[in-house]
């Protein structure tokens, strides 16, 4: 009786024992399972926003969440290409007075505005385009004319497609482009006028912004043509002005018939504008130039 009295006690301690090492990991089974879980909704609530953010990204968002997005969307290749084109040509999409010249490793000649201009010999250039500033927002709204409206009835249709019955107010033509230090805006005038369910809202005035650094390029423009026209010795000191303004770089080339070529550089952003400048040009032969009488034999 004693010895079973002992048995039982001793079987009694090793099912506790067992019981306390089973209730343990059952406890560490279901906090391991609480954190899958947990880590699951984590990763799916990530994936969602993540989801959501290319979603906006591609489609730039419901249009009557967010208009400018899908304006911008709509326009910003054709204004980064105006822009680019612009740059390179010197200011000009279709230039008339220009000069073709062939950087090296190109493949086929440029064809660059001429900005500042003399025909003849010894004389300084004369300003081809006073406010370079206006002429490039000019040829950019140009270019852009036809698109904005087509942006703009896209847009429209976006609506109709979400169920909207749209009137779009606006004139072909019926924006402005501001050049800024950091980027180009395009200000749309318009409006589109939305009713769904009995009930109607407006969107209008919209605006799209390109980030550029071409303003400050024509600033330096600006700067060669003036010291280029008006110095007694028609040169712009191309070397020194980076020192000061160390955000440009500036090269300078002479083609065989005395032009001068541009190309300023914005260090940020790798922007260029190029154009031509000729000007106090020697005449051939033997002849030499004097600042008063012109050419002397």
């Amino acid at each position: 009786m004693k010895s079973r009295t002992t048995n039982n006690r001793g079987n009694s301690r090793l099912d506790f024992g067992l019981s306390e090492k089973m209730r343990s990991r059952s406890k560490r089974a279901q906090v391991t399972i609480f954190v899958i879980i947990a880590l699951i909704i984590i990763a799916l609530v990530v994936l969602f926003l993540i989801l959501k953010q290319e979603k906006v990204s591609d489609l730039g968002g419901k249009p009557e969440q967010n208009p400018e997005s899908f304006l911008d969307l709509c326009l910003k290749d054709e204004l980064r290409n105006v822009i680019m084109k612009i740059e390179e040509q010197g200011g000009y999409l279709e230039p008339t007075l220009y000069k073709e010249f062939m950087f090296e490793g190109d493949s086929a000649p440029s064809k660059m505005a001429y900005l500042c201009y003399y025909n003849g010999y010894c004389l300084p250039c004369v300003n081809q385009v006073p406010f370079i500033h206006k002429q490039v927002e000019k040829e950019i709204k140009a270019d852009l004319t036809q698109k904005v409206a087509d942006c703009i009835g896209e847009l429209g249709q976006s609506f109709r497609d979400g169920g909207y019955t749209v009137e779009v107010r606006h004139a072909s033509g019926d924006f402005n482009v501001n050049l800024f230090p950091d980027s180009v805006v395009i200000n749309i005038n318009g409006e589109i006028v939305l009713t769904k369910s009995g009930e109607s809202s407006v969107e209008k005035d919209f605006r799209v912004k390109q980030p550029s650094k071409i303003s400050g390029l024509l600033d330096v423009v600006q700067r060669v043509i003036d010291d280029e026209s008006s110095t007694l010795n028609c040169e712009f000191n191309y070397v020194d002005y980076p020192t000061l303004y160390p955000e440009y770089n500036i090269r300078k080339f002479i083609s065989n018939d005395g032009s001068e070529i541009y190309v300023i550089e914005e260090e940020s952003t790798r922007e260029k504008f190029k154009f031509a400048v000729r000007g106090c040009v020697w005449p051939p032969g033997e002849g030499a130039c004097d600042s008063e009488e012109g050419v002397l034999p």
